[in-house]
């Protein structure tokens, strides 16, 4: 029980002095405390006693007086070696050994469910006629997909004498293929576009859609 004691001041010494290198620890019995220093055999210079645990971090040094000191060396200004044969160095590390491993923690909440199933759909090519009115054309999802985004292709119809003629959209945009009803944003989606040929020529024109399942 007394040479537990002796360790446990020795080792409190050690934690002084190395934030300290001026304190000077007084024990209550120096000579159990030397005889149990000599006992344990102190690491050789430059390592260190681990039983067998990695341990990193500078190595601090410091010598045990049994007439009832301790200080540090090789630090700083200070000597590198004991003062006296009779004085017993000792030596440990500025950071212990790592701890266990904490227990794994609990799984996360799932996720909210993401956009998945991409795919492009197309209407067939149509050919429309010059017209003073409106045409709209249109490009479905499947069901249960949403449109995404969408566009248009046309075909360009050129002479040499009267250059391309071009459809006029007014409008691209998504929309549901069922009109809403009683808060529904309504199912299958499409893409629509509307526009006019104000052209001389026929042009065929045809609609485009990514759609996809997205979560509400």
């Amino acid at each position: 029980m007394r040479s537990r004691r002796a360790v446990l001041l020795v080792a409190l010494a050690a934690l002084w002095i190395a934030c300290d290198k001026d304190t000077v620890v007084e024990p209550e019995n120096p000579e159990i405390a030397a005889v149990q220093l000599k006992k344990n055999d102190p690491a050789p210079v430059g390592e260190t006693q681990t039983d067998g645990a990695e341990i990193g971090g500078d190595v601090l040094y410091a010598c045990y007086n049994p007439s009832g000191s301790v200080y540090r060396i090789r630090t700083g200004d200070l000597d590198e070696e004991c003062h006296s044969p009779r004085h017993v160095m000792f030596s440990w590390n500025a950071e212990g050994p790592p701890g266990p491993a904490g227990a794994d923690g609990e799984n996360g909440a799932d996720g909210e469910p993401g956009i998945s199933g991409f795919e492009r759909v197309e209407s067939p090519f149509e050919s429309y006629p010059p017209s003073g009115v409106a045409y709209t054309a249109h490009a479905e999802c499947p069901e249960g997909k949403v449109a995404l985004g969408g566009g248009w292709v046309q075909s360009f119809s050129c002479s040499s004498a009267g250059g391309c003629s071009a459809a006029t959209v007014y409008v691209s945009i998504p929309q549901p293929a069922v009109p809403p009803t009683g808060g529904s944003t309504g199912a299958p989606w499409r893409w629509t576009v509307s526009f006019g040929n104000h052209t001389s020529r026929t042009i065929p024109l045809r609609v485009y859609a990514t759609c996809a399942y997205v979560s509400e």
